[in-house]
């Protein structure tokens, strides 16, 4: 039933659907990140060569699709890391250690390949990405609501909520799985904050960064919602068939509290870009505050409508549409 209910989750997202429309690397990164941590788990408790060297393919085109990615699919070697060094201080083993270094320098190749020619004719541009803006109490709210698929509080809130009580589920059922994706994920979000990245600020930024922890986040909302459904069930001894449709009720209200509803499926993503990146709510967005009062009618269209009467001709014009923030995008809609 978790994972079902995670499937849906995935599914209703919209901001995986909305990442999936358009030609930037995010959405297949949302695949990559999480799959790369799973996998440096697996090598790690089993030591199989395969899963290491899967971990080590998924970090290194996770980090050519989007710099950013470098920051979560390796933060690992952090952990990792401590465990090795408290074993060989413990027992004498530093085995674990050696094979953790070895799997960094054979990860390094690839960075190196992919990273080197960057670095060496655009370094300042790559690097002055950093120190440009920090979060502030808007940034986590804000990312939240997008990650949960609304802009209502009483949405993103309870998700939230929900998300938290899922880890503790996962782990109480796994300690040493549990600590190990609190870790990783928290040093993620801790270095991203430090390094002051570029419009970090923006929750919509803030989670594009770190796309590839929407899944586990959804995850822990599977796991937590699911826990309170059976407890539900179980106490109020409403049937299995009602234990399988309150998720499905769930998913229903997800979906009508969210955005997905109102899109106008008959125009391309595009056309309505910066929509959902202020809370799914048009009316928080920057742009439509910005551009609410920049464009008034032209003088001459007064002139020509003074020279008819009433009813009489019809003076259609087509406005500029602002798809993006950039100008050099802008585009006229006939």
């Amino acid at each position: 039933p978790e994972r079902l209910l995670l499937a849906a989750l995935l599914a209703i997202s919209p901001l995986l659907i909305y990442y999936s429309r358009f030609a930037r690397p995010y959405a297949i990164l949302a695949i990559l990140e999480p799959a790369a941590l799973l996998m440096a788990w697996h090598w790690w408790k089993s030591k199989q060569l395969g899963y290491g060297l899967a971990w080590v393919l998924l970090a290194t085109l996770s980090a050519w699709l989007n710099t950013p990615a470098l920051i979560l699919v390796t933060a690992p070697f952090a952990w990792f890391g401590v465990l090795a060094v408290k074993q060989g201080r413990k027992s004498g083993d530093w085995s674990p250690l050696k094979r953790l270094v070895s799997f960094g320098a054979v990860m390094l190749v690839p960075l190196a390949a992919l990273w080197g020619p960057p670095l060496d004719n655009q370094a300042g541009a790559i690097m002055s990405k950093a120190g440009q803006h920090f979060i502030n109490d808007e940034t986590f709210p804000w990312a939240l609501s997008l990650a949960s698929g609304s802009g209502s509080v009483w949405v993103y809130a309870p998700l939230g909520v929900l998300s938290i009580l899922g880890a503790v589920i996962l782990y109480r059922r796994d300690r040493g799985f549990g600590l190990y994706m609190l870790v990783t994920c928290v040093l993620a979000v801790l270095i991203l904050i430090l390094t002051g990245a570029a419009f970090a600020v923006h929750g919509n930024v803030f989670l594009r960064y770190l796309i590839g922890l929407v899944p586990f986040f959804l995850g822990c909302v599977a796991v937590g919602l699911m826990h309170i459904i059976s407890k539900v069930a179980l106490r109020t001894d409403l049937p299995a068939l009602m234990n399988g449709l309150l998720p499905v009720l769930v998913i229903a209200i997800l979906v009508s509290m969210g955005p997905i509803p109102d899109w106008p499926m008959r125009n391309n993503q595009f056309i309505t870009h910066q929509n959902y990146h202020f809370h799914f709510d048009w009316e928080k967005n920057l742009y439509t505050q910005a551009m609410k009062d920049w464009y008034q009618a032209e003088p001459f269209y007064a002139e020509i409508a003074a020279n008819h009467d009433e009813h009489e001709a019809v003076i259609v014009e087509a406005p500029w549409h602002m798809a993006s923030g950039r100008p050099r995008w802008s585009m006229c809609s006939p």
